[in-house]
């Protein structure tokens, strides 16, 4: 954020615009880029950290030094400029204010490193941090030395955020390194190491801790945020009173009462759940949605695979509209309560209502789609908040899909990468709901296979070859509980799902339902529906009055 830049208005302009209502800022970012031999990138501005820099005396590395025990005053203005403009009326958005990213960058060229981390009372460097895997372990004695800088970050931060009520705060972005330790980027550097679940956990609960009691001295309600990426830094923040999850772990919800927002990253991360190794196992959004929908959480999903054209064609990029959706529609379903896709605008600055230009369509289309999706789940037709649940997959010993369609299993981790699976999430009516509702999303997809994980989306573009559920060959009914009642059946093009105001969806079935106490999907005294349409890729089916 340059102090002259007004770009963030007309970025929360766009999403405003599409319908969509949360954006993600960083504040302290470990390091800065680097440029070759072992320079900091001249592009970066050493003055976009929280503390006060001084480049009279600049190192070889063309930096000078930071003085971590006095905050940048503009920086914070800048900061506290963005949230007013995002809070305010008419775009109401919610924020989710990262406080650390200890693996960005490089670590020896930021505020942490000891050659650049000063008091502004001494000339004498600061203990500092010699490796990421010294940031995040509360009992290191590099990190109690910088711990009084380090909750400078945290206190600065609430002073300045303190009386916003839509923003909460995430302790940090991605403190697990869950890839192979690399090699130093430069000599006398430290690599990054790989570092454990447990103790990364014990510090995201220290800074919640810090968080949480910080924000009570100033009389406000704000919520914390945590993200593991291993369910094994998962495991301390899960709700004591419930069951361990699938594979259970020592110390289980111990740290459940520091976090009320429990965030994680892509679909699913490696390792895969069953591998094991000192990382623990992968854990990723659509893992934790699956495994964690009975916690009393809010689950954030607040990075994904890079939605963008024109910017470089980087591998990691997905490669359609039809990927992000996916995931965003499988996780919301899965009563995720933040999705936050992550995209590069490339080209126009905003998005036109007319078909974009090629440098940004892929960009404009998918925040169209992320609108559409939060207008129909917010939707009185859907209300998918309300009194709704995540439908089982475990009733009985022969069904394990949700217990009110006979469709197939969901694909258990770890699945082969380029196959193609049947992904879908559901939610039913509780007992209470006075309106009844049942909603099921379903998508073709293969895995990709690689560390930070996503969908590789299996298109058929082919008619008379597409897609359908039921119909002869494999014909799907329902079992919708022991109230009768008279429903409507909409199969739904995800893509355009609300159009208008309304449920986009035709044809619609008119359905029946006398209320059985025993009923058993594709058997006994289930109503059979009509099959789908054809379709491409995905699907979506609401059964509501």
């Amino acid at each position: 954020m340059k102090p002259s830049s007004t770009y963030y208005k007309s970025v929360i302009n766009d999403a405003v615009a599409a319908g969509l209502n949360v954006i993600r800022l960083w504040v302290d970012i470990a390091g800065l880029p680097m440029t070759s031999p072992c320079r900091v990138d001249p592009d970066s501005d050493p003055n976009d950290q929280p503390f006060e820099y001084d480049g009279t005396n600049p190192q070889s590395d063309g930096l000078g030094s930071w003085h971590l025990d006095v905050r940048n005053v503009d920086y914070f203005n800048r900061l506290k400029e963005v949230i007013q403009y995002a809070t305010s009326p008419p775009n109401n958005m919610f924020v989710e204010v990262t406080l650390f990213a200890p693996q960005e960058g490089q670590l020896q060229l930021g505020p942490w490193s000891h050659a650049h981390a000063f008091r502004s009372d001494s000339s004498t460097a600061l203990t500092g941090f010699s490796d990421t895997a010294q940031f995040v372990n509360k009992d290191s004695a590099q990190y109690l030395a910088m711990k009084p800088y380090v909750f400078n970050v945290v206190h600065w931060t609430v002073d300045a955020l303190s009386s916003f009520p839509t923003v909460y705060y995430e302790v940090a972005n991605e403190p697990e390194y869950v890839q192979p330790s690399a090699a130093p980027a430069c000599p006398g550097w430290a690599a990054k190491s790989t570092t454990d679940p447990a103790t990364v956990a014990a510090w995201q609960n220290e800074i919640a801790v810090e968080l949480k009691s910080y924000i009570a001295s100033k009389g406000v309600t704000q919520q914390v945020a945590v993200e593991p990426l291993t369910t094994t830094a998962a495991a301390p923040f899960r709700s004591a009173s419930l069951p361990p999850p699938d594979d259970a772990f020592t110390g289980v919800g111990q740290d459940s009462a520091n976090a009320s927002i429990i965030n994680s990253h892509y679909a699913n991360l490696s390792p895969k759940p069953g591998t094991g190794g000192n990382l623990g196992h992968g854990l990723g959004a659509i893992h934790l949605a699956r495994e964690w929908y009975s916690q009393q959480k809010i689950l954030g999903f607040n990075e994904t695979k890079i939605v963008a054209d024109g910017c470089g064609g980087k591998p990691n990029f997905i490669q359609s509209v039809d990927e992000g959706r996916a995931e965003a529609w499988e996780f919301m379903v899965d009563q995720g309560g933040i999705y936050n896709q992550f995209g590069y605008r490339c080209g126009a600055v905003s998005c036109p209502a007319a078909p974009a230009a090629p440098s940004n369509a892929r960009y404009c289309e998918t925040r169209r789609q992320m609108g559409v999706l939060r207008s129909f789940l917010a939707s009185t037709a859907v209300r998918i908040g309300t009194n709704m649940k995540t439908s089982l997959t475990n009733c009985s010993a022969t069904i394990h899909s949700p217990c009110w369609i006979n469709i197939e299993s969901y694909p258990i981790l770890p699945i082969p990468p380029n196959t193609v699976f049947k992904f879908w999430a559901a939610v039913e009516p509780t007992a209470a709901a006075g309106t009844k509702r049942w909603l099921l999303y379903i998508h073709h997809s293969k895995d990709r296979g690689l560390a930070f994980d996503g969908y590789r989306a299996e298109i058929i573009t082919q008619p008379g070859a597409q897609y359908q559920e039921g119909g002869p060959a494999h014909p799907l009914s329902v079992c919708l509980g022991t109230t009768p009642g008279d429903y409507q059946v909409r199969w739904i093009n995800p893509a355009t799902a609300w159009k208008n105001g309304a449920v986009n969806a035709n044809p619609v079935q008119a359905i029946h339902w006398a209320g059985s106490a025993s009923c058993t999907p594709g058997g006994q005294n289930a109503v059979t529906l009509a099959a789908s349409p054809k379709y491409a890729y995905d699907i979506a089916l609401l059964i509501s009055p």
